[in-house]
């Protein structure tokens, strides 16, 4: 004799200070090339209504946390319960011997160096992986396995949904995830292309230049001053990807206004990049900042 499983449908518990998913109808879940592969990925699994429902959560902010981990993502979910639900997603790690066939390949071509130190991820990376047997995205729903704690028995359930929405946007800030979650953190990838030191700092550069101290009076800081002569003139030249580590940062759950908090910020620091090169290129700062602001009021 079979039966019906039911449960009384709740409205969901409003939080505030959640992951809140920034992008709009057509960027839900990144708006990076490699975030919008990720969620195309899964649309391709025939998911359907059970991927979609988990975009009103990824919007308004129930994901209270996420951890992207090797081949498992750990996060919680507020949903009409009082309790989180505790969402786990994984996916199988890259072995260490097809990393071994894969890490050759990358490091064999400089433009994947400089793409993925800039917070980039190649166009044409996939083909590298592919060529290796190891596709970088999982290619079939059998890759994946997921789980919730909520009384939903369809899978997945809106609270795995609003994850998977979530991690494009974090693949989007970082793709270095992607790696994380394959089975090949930040680091470890870059020592084994020879990009940093085994243990080297977690930064951008390939070279460490000797740093100068701050000055004890912050007045003193923001009036300036000239460019180290440690700084060898050749690498004055502005970022392929400006505000990179902002991007990294990701969202600002209490952020409040109304635009953006990196768009907003990704134009400053792109501007004051401009401003910088003139500045140690040898022009008057006054110059420099007031013919940046001209343009800027143009356009």
């Amino acid at each position: 004799m079979g039966y019906d499983y039911y449960y009384e449908r709740k409205e969901r518990i409003h939080v505030q200070g959640g992951i809140k998913a920034q992008g709009g109808k057509k960027a839900l879940g990144g708006d990076r090339w490699w975030a919008k592969r990720w969620i195309d990925i899964l649309k391709s699994f025939n998911m359907g209504a059970r991927l979609t429902r988990g975009a009103t959560y990824a919007r308004s902010g129930q994901v209270l946390d996420i951890v992207i981990s090797g081949g498992r993502v750990d996060a919680r979910v507020q949903g009409s319960r009082k309790t989180p639900y505790s969402v786990v997603i994984e996916i199988a790690p890259i072995s260490p011997e097809k990393w071994d066939r894969v890490i050759p390949k990358l490091s064999g071509q400089a433009h994947y160096a400089a793409l993925l130190l800039s917070g980039e991820m190649p166009e044409d990376i996939e083909n590298v992986f592919n060529e290796a047997k190891c596709p970088l995205f999982p290619d079939s729903e059998r890759c994946m396995e997921s789980d919730c704690t909520c009384p939903d028995w369809a899978n997945p359930c809106k609270h795995i949904a609003a994850v998977y929405y979530i991690m494009g946007e974090e693949f989007d800030r970082d793709p270095f995830l992607i790696f994380t979650l394959r089975g090949m953190t930040r680091e470890e990838l870059l020592a084994k292309m020879g990009l940093i030191p085994a243990a080297g700092p977690d930064d951008f550069s390939l070279i460490a230049y000797p740093s100068d101290p701050l000055p004890d009076n912050p007045r003193e800081f923001w009036k300036g001053g000239t460019v180290s002569a440690s700084l060898p003139a050749d690498t004055l030249v502005q970022p392929a990807i400006s505000a990179s580590l902002l991007r990294r940062l990701g969202v600002f759950p209490l952020w409040k206004g109304s635009y953006s908090v990196f768009n907003t910020l990704e134009t400053v620091y792109r501007e004051a990049s401009k401003i910088g090169l003139r500045i140690a290129s040898g022009e008057n700062i006054s110059d420099a900042c007031e013919s940046e602001s001209m343009k800027l009021s143009d356009e």
